[in-house]
């Protein structure tokens, strides 16, 4: 059997996340860039890079920069500024740091420039691998010999080589008799280890043809050798490198093993024809028959990288379980199927389908016979094991040799069964145990039980004590107030919780045990300073006298605590003599002052509240107080009923007795939906702009408008800016209400007698069905000067006391004065641009404009949208998409729509789906960035 190998576990991993502290990094040692994968069938651009070891690791084409630019004299922020100036949006210090240790350390591909040393780097282990490799021809051998033999692929000799074996195959039909063959090979034992030999030559020359491929389109081949896959011994060719070429040089590098078969069949064929011994009738027909099985795509052979590369996805094995979970009715596409391109993923999809039911099969006839296999391979391997001791007791080496290669060949096919059972077994588990830890994980065991004094300080509940300053850090820390002591040191100072949170994260646990507090009648004392021997920052607690036990009950101590918890230990009990004594107390000359504390720092003085459900801590019972009566604790959470597909259907037919949860696409939506509905502190303003007329900025300025004011419940106008007679008012379509005729320069002229909200309705249209209101601007042809910034500025600032979201659509003209100061005080900005080269263009000079006057800030935050887009029509799509990602925080793309083409009255609900669906993801886009607050205002 044979196959090919890309790196020494054949697939590429894909990068988990992993936790790391920040540090300098450098490339671990061998790590080298194969380049961008050519031809891809991913949306984004992926980049290979492979390891020291052999392993290819796939990356983004921002990881794949970050790698590039580290190095042991290169800092951290220089490294950022490289791969800003080369990725072309700005990378800071801590998002290079996050992207090593959770994308590029896990894998090792960076290591620590001071360690002296790596940890072993995680290797991918699939199922369907090679086992116990070996090296046949080193890869030095091999690159001679491929280059020598690198002629063959020229394309005259090809298509010569191929037309040869046409004919060869016509002439051993004719002459030659198969069976006639079969029974002379069957009948001489020298024969069927001459077919034997044959068949491996032949096998090895078509790796070599592998090879050849691979260093004839450029690349550089590594080692030939051989181990056991599934059950069969096989040959392998290392052609990692073959990842740098092209589609069409990987093609050819899949195929050259096969084209080099047909050199091994045209060489037996011809020494047959001049006389040659009927076993090379054999050989031709088997070679044809391996030919046939190199081309199945359902395992790692030749015709499986075929269709990958066909594909443009390196690894179809990987994504074998992406594409069973994204099938499952209701789920949504999985992250590793969602990023190819739709030809990929209809491909990859098609195998995946084909593929899983082929190999179950496989795997179940396998399995039932798995014991049968072991049994004749036993009983064979007795059976030559006497030929093997007949033959050394009779002194014959050719006899012997032939038993122990039989031997071989029958306990290589049973052993890796077994171990392919054996690991599809434990892989099989491996869900059940990741799902029982985190079931352990939720539900942990109870602590253990001690007893108390009744008459104790104890609690029903753990007590939560939040840091303060002074706390354990201050010389002179107020009684009451004192770090604890572990076995290390003191306990560092934790951060205080985030307000609103009612997790552990931050906070220092201290179990409610008899050593933990004192009675509630003991005064407090003062703390002791610390002795001039002991650090400044270590304060020892004051003991605690510890009553015998008791009856009374209280989780101990010795409980271990969750991970994020951090367990303050009991205080050990004093002796009984001097269990009375207070604590010593330093002279006066050597006591630190006392720090004066904040009073909301002060425990005892602290004004005692109802606890809330903000105090509830997840896992524990909640307090006996008017807090347990909640619409949580009280009634189960309400099952949401789809709305949309055969799912409402269902609901609806069975008066919600049946309810299935709503399918994929409605959840799609309804996450979409709830981006648009982020709220919003105070006004926001998005500026609508393009550099060319005539894109739909005007038209899409007030889609999204309707869209904002159909899904939000607060107020949203879109203001008609364009100094030069805009007609933003003109395309409302407002039913049967009456148009005002008044106008933004109206309001600049009564800005004085507005005071309300409904003063200022009078100057604005109101669309019915979407509640959007436009204000407009002034069409009158009697008016020679256009309003000023000054005038923008003030209506914009009477605007947003009273509208939450304000759109403002601007005219062309960016070196407009106006223009610059609406941008100048947009919070966010929105580029329409048509699918054309000039628009692009225009679009990406605009940013660049925009970069030049100190807007970076509004270019990082823009939305792209390119309006219009019909399918095969335009400039392709992807590349302006990849330009200005990376510019932008979103591109996105409304399709071409009759109603938006007209120029005239639109409405939302007259859009078809397709484009009312984008201007959702538009909205949604916008509203991502309405947590973000300018500093301006």
């Amino acid at each position: 059997m044979s196959t090919q190998t890309r790196g020494p576990d054949a697939p590429p991993v894909t990068a988990d996340d992993a936790a790391a502290g920040s540090r300098r990094w450098r490339r671990a040692d061998g790590v080298e860039s194969l380049g961008q994968v050519q031809d891809s069938g991913l949306t984004a651009p992926a980049f290979l890079v492979r390891r020291g070891d052999g392993q290819v690791v796939q990356v983004s084409e921002l990881v794949h920069l970050v790698l590039m630019a580290l190095s042991a004299d290169r800092s951290p922020a220089e490294a950022a500024d490289v791969v800003s100036a080369a990725f072309g949006r700005r990378l800071s210090v801590e998002g290079l740091d996050r992207l090593v240790t959770t994308k590029l350390a896990p894998v090792g591909l960076v290591t620590d420039a001071a360690a002296p040393a790596a940890r072993p780097a995680p290797r991918a282990t699939p199922l369907l691998a090679l086992r116990a490799k070996l090296t046949l021809l080193p890869a030095g051998a091999v690159r001679f010999a491929a280059g020598t033999l690198s002629p063959l692929f020229w394309p005259p000799v090809v298509v010569l080589a191929l037309a040869a074996l046409v004919v060869m195959d016509v002439l051993l039909f004719v002459r030659s008799d198969a069976l006639a063959a079969l029974a002379t090979t069957l009948a001489t034992p020298g024969l069927i280890a001459a077919l034997y030999l044959l068949t491996a030559v032949g096998i090895f020359f078509h790796e070599l043809g592998h090879a050849t491929a691979c260093r004839y389109g450029g690349a550089t081949p590594g080692r030939i050798g051989a181990g056991v896959y599934l059950v069969f011994p096989a040959f392998y060719t290392d052609v990692t490198d073959s990842y740098r070429l092209d589609r069409a040089g990987r093609l050819r590098t899949d195929l050259g093993g096969l084209y080099f078969n047909v050199w091994g069949l045209l060489a037996a064929g011809a020494a047959y024809l001049l006389g040659g011994p009927q076993v090379l009738v054999l050989y031709i027909l088997i070679t044809h028959f391996q030919m046939v099985q190199q081309l199945i795509p359902t395992l790692r052979f030749d015709g499986y990288y075929v269709l990958a590369d066909l594909a443009g996805v390196p690894d179809l094995f990987s994504r074998v379980g992406p594409v069973m979970r994204s099938l499952v009715p209701g789920r949504p596409a999985h992250p590793r199927v969602a990023e190819l391109r739709p030809r990929a993923r209809r491909l990859v999809t098609t195998w995946v389908l084909v593929v899983v039911p082929t190999l179950a099969l496989g795997l179940a006839v396998l399995v039932w016979n798995l014991p049968e296999i072991v049994r004749v391979a036993l009983d064979a391997v007795r059976t030559h094991l006497a030929t093997a001791q007949q033959a050394v007791a009779d002194g014959a080496p050719l006899p012997l040799l032939g038993a122990v290669f039989a031997m071989v060949v029958l306990a290589l096919p049973a052993l890796g069964a077994a171990l392919v059972v054996q690991r599809t077994a434990v892989m099989a588990l491996l869900p059940a145990r990741r799902a029982a830890g985190a079931w352990r994980a939720r539900h942990p065991r109870p602590a253990p039980i001690t007893k108390v004094r009744r008459h104790a300080t104890t609690t029903r509940r753990s007590i939560m004590v939040q840091p303060r300053p002074g706390d354990a850090a201050t010389p002179g820390a107020r009684a009451g107030t004192a770090a604890t002591q572990t076995a290390d040191g003191p306990t560092p100072p934790a951060r205080p919780l985030p307000p609103g949170q009612g997790g552990w994260d931050g906070w220092r646990v201290i179990s409610g045990s008899v050593g933990a507090a004192a009675p509630a009648a003991a005064p407090a004392s003062p703390a002791p300073a610390p002795s001039a021997a002991a650090p400044a920052d270590e304060v020892t607690a004051p003991a605690v006298p510890g009553p015998p036990a008791d009856d009374a009950t209280v989780p101990s101590p010795a409980a271990a605590p969750p991970v994020d918890q951090v367990a303050a230990p009991a205080v050990p009990a004093p002796p009984a003599d001097e269990a009375a004594a207070p604590p010593p107390i330093a002279p006066a000359a050597q006591q630190a002052p006392e720090a004066p504390a904040p009073a909301r720092t002060a425990p005892a003085r602290e004004p005692a509240r109802a606890p809330s459900d903000a105090d509830h801590l997840p896992g524990l019972p909640l307090p006996l107080t008017a807090a347990a009566f909640t619409d949580a604790e009280m009634f189960p959470p309400p099952r949401p009923a789809a709305t949309l597909g055969w799912q409402h259907a269902v609901h609806v037919l069975t008066g919600g007795r049946i309810s299935p949860r709503p399918g994929a696409a409605e959840r799609r939506y309804l996450e979409v939906l709830e981006r648009v509905r982020a709220p919003i502190t105070g006004s926001r303003r998005v500026v609508v702009m393009s550099r060319k007329g005539g894109v739909g900025k005007t038209t899409l300025a007030l889609a999204l408008g309707s869209t904002f004011a159909l899904e939000r419940g607060d107020r949203v106008i879109a203001v008609d800016a364009n100094p030069d007679a805009g007609n933003l008012a003109h395309r409302l379509a407002r039913g049967h209400t009456r148009p005002t005729h008044r106008s933004i320069t109206d309001v600049l002229g009564d800005l004085d007698r507005i005071h309300t909200y409904a003063d200022l309705q009078g100057y604005t249209s109101q669309a019915p069905e979407s509640r959007l209101e436009v204000l407009a601007s002034d069409d009158d042809p009697r008016i020679s000067l256009a309003l000023t910034r000054a005038s923008y500025h003030r209506v914009i600032t009477l605007l947003d006391a009273f509208y939450n979201l304000i759109l403002l659509d601007t005219g062309t003209g960016i070196l407009d004065s106006a223009n610059q100061g609406l941008i100048a005080d947009a919070d966010q900005l929105v580029l329409v641009l048509r699918p054309a080269l000039d628009g692009a263009r225009a679009a990406a000079l605009t940013l660049d404009w925009l970069d030049q006057h100190g807007h970076g800030d509004l270019v990082e935050r823009a939305v792209v949208v390119i309006n219009g887009v019909r399918p095969g029509v335009g400039v392709p799509l992807e590349k302006i998409e990849a330009h200005f990602t990376k510019r932008c925080a979103h591109v996105l793309s409304v399709p071409w729509d009759e109603m938006l083409e007209k120029g005239a009255q639109t409405a939302v609900e007259q859009l078809r789906r397709p484009t009312r669906e984008a201007l959702h993801r538009v909205a949604a886009a916008v509203a991502d960035n309405f947590v973000e607050v300018r500093g301006n205002r």
